[in-house]
């Protein structure tokens, strides 16, 4: 072989001998990324326990004792051939260290511990607190179901529940409890009026409680004097819970509450109602005058002779409030009229004039005013006779008009009494016109003048055969239905003052 042979051939030898070497290197990367990245079966990798079972699992005691395999890790599972309790767990409530005995996939044995934790089957539950299965059971049990019997829970005590955990249902306990005191909010606004009344809901603007909420204060509110104030707003649950809250407010405006003046005992009779207000007042010293109710006691009863109470009222713009109490007295039907206080009588007209006119416009003329009390007093009472006499024939007619008040009857007198009450309480000026008997066994005749938008006028409301409008009539008309009627209305002309001529 010559030297230029020679030397060809060792280079081709050298350049196989490097790629060999090359392809033996790839070869043992490939090998070592091959072990590294398989699953290790070997000792080495068994070496990394304890963890193969869980540290610790939990059941609950209507739940059977599981398996040992579902102590397994679940991300060692698939190493493990074999797996059973060293000794069985007992099932007694708590927390127990038990021994599971495992054989690898790679032959060999060991053994490892866990703990396992018995729970009672009662569950906890915070009334007003949500009441989802994760919530009572734990996070872990999302897809269980909670079955109500017949209760919605709405007060704290021991319930019988059924819970469905997979593919079972057992039977739990439940207990509802309220631990939590009430929740509330106070208003923004804490300033009240002096003798304000106060209630709590006057000082919250809300509250909140799984169960019913009772309110106190622990002193009451002060409102009889301005300034600041305070106190303590106390809310107590069914379950005992309480919430305490401190509470700062102001009492501004009048103090002092309207004085009442005019409260006397009053006298009545049987079927008479008399105006309890008519001569009582109140002054307030902010306000002035203010409005006076009258309300009468529960039982009484102007049908029934005995002794009554009415109660007075009187509030100012403030809130502050008077009162007082009169002993009203209902004397029998058949009592003396003539004895009662003439005050009284006056009473019994103001009671039928406050109601005649308690709507009306307060513009309504003198002329409307009269004509509403001539027709109340002709429907209100029918003609009879009474014959009844008199000492003094001027004064006495407030007797005849409580006479025709109580029993709806009378003759001219009555009529006469009866009208000139009521024009009295109204503001009419107004006079009895009499006409004397012009021989023996004659009738006498009584009837009223009234002065109206400053001119005087008959107004007589005895009713007669044919007529009984006799309402705002002259001299002279009155004058011709006399001659044409018995001289019916002949009188003394220069007694009275004359009307208009038309």
């Amino acid at each position: 072989m010559s030297r230029k042979q020679q030397s060809g051939s060792r280079t081709l030898m050298t350049i196989c001998y490097s790629l060999a070497a090359i392809l033996v290197m790839a070869v043992l990367i490939l090998v070592v990324i091959w072990f590294t990245t398989k699953p290790q079966k070997n000792d080495s990798a068994l070496s990394n326990a304890p963890d193969y079972v869980v540290a610790e699992k939990s059941i609950w005691s209507v739940e059977p004792i599981p398996e040992a395999s579902a102590l397994l890790n679940p991300d060692q599972a698939d190493f493990v051939t074999d797996v059973r309790y060293a000794v069985k767990p007992s099932d007694g409530l708590g927390t127990q260290n038990i021994a599971v005995s495992l054989q690898l996939a790679d032959g060999s044995f060991r053994t490892e511990n866990a703990l396992l934790n018995i729970k009672e089957a009662v569950l906890n539950w915070e009334m007003g607190t949500d009441f989802s299965a994760a919530a009572l059971l734990g996070e872990d049990y999302t897809d269980a179901e909670i079955k109500a019997q017949d209760s919605d829970f709405s007060e704290a005590g021991t319930y019988s529940v059924e819970v469905r955990l997979g593919e079972n249902t057992y039977p739990f306990t439940l207990l509802a409890a309220d631990t939590t005191p009430p929740a509330a909010e106070l208003t923004d606004n804490l300033s009240f009026s002096a003798n304000q009344q106060l209630t709590a809901e006057d000082f919250l603007k809300s509250y909140s409680d799984a169960t019913e909420v009772s309110i106190s204060f622990s002193n009451e509110p002060d409102t009889t004097s301005t300034g600041a104030k305070s106190t303590v707003l106390v809310l107590t649950d069914a379950a005992g819970n309480t919430t305490k809250l401190p509470v700062e407010y102001m009492v501004t405006g009048d103090a002092t509450p309207p004085v009442l003046e005019g409260c006397v005992d009053l006298t009545t009779i049987e079927g008479c109602a008399i105006s309890y207000t008519h001569n009582v007042t109140a002054t307030d010293d902010v306000d002035g005058d203010c409005e006076v109710t009258a309300t009468e006691s529960s039982d009484f009863s102007l049908k029934t002779a005995g002794e009554y109470t009415v109660s007075y009222s009187a509030k100012d713009s403030s809130g502050n409030e008077a009162t007082a109490e009169v002993k009203v007295t209902v004397l029998p039907k058949d009592t003396d009229l003539t004895k009662i206080d003439k005050e009284m009588y006056m009473l019994m007209g103001y009671a039928i004039t406050d109601k005649l006119f308690e709507d009306a416009d307060p513009d309504m003329s003198e002329k409307d005013r009269a004509y509403a009390c001539y027709r109340y007093v002709q429907d209100h009472m029918y003609f009879v006779d009474n014959n009844l006499e008199y000492e003094d024939l001027d004064t006495e007619w407030m007797y005849p008009a409580a006479l025709a008040i109580r029993q709806k009857y009378g003759d001219c007198r009555n009529y006469y009494g009866f009208a000139r009450l009521l024009y009295t309480c109204c503001g009419i000026e107004n006079m009895m016109v009499f006409h004397p008997a012009n021989r023996a066994g004659a009738d006498r005749h009584w009837w009223n003048m009234i002065k109206i938008d400053g001119e005087w006028w008959h107004a007589d409301p005895t009713p007669r055969v044919g007529i009984s409008n006799f309402f705002m009539k002259t001299d002279a008309w009155m004058d011709s239905y006399s001659a044409k009627n018995g001289n019916c209305f002949k009188r003394d002309k220069s007694l009275y003052p004359a009307t208009p001529t038309s």
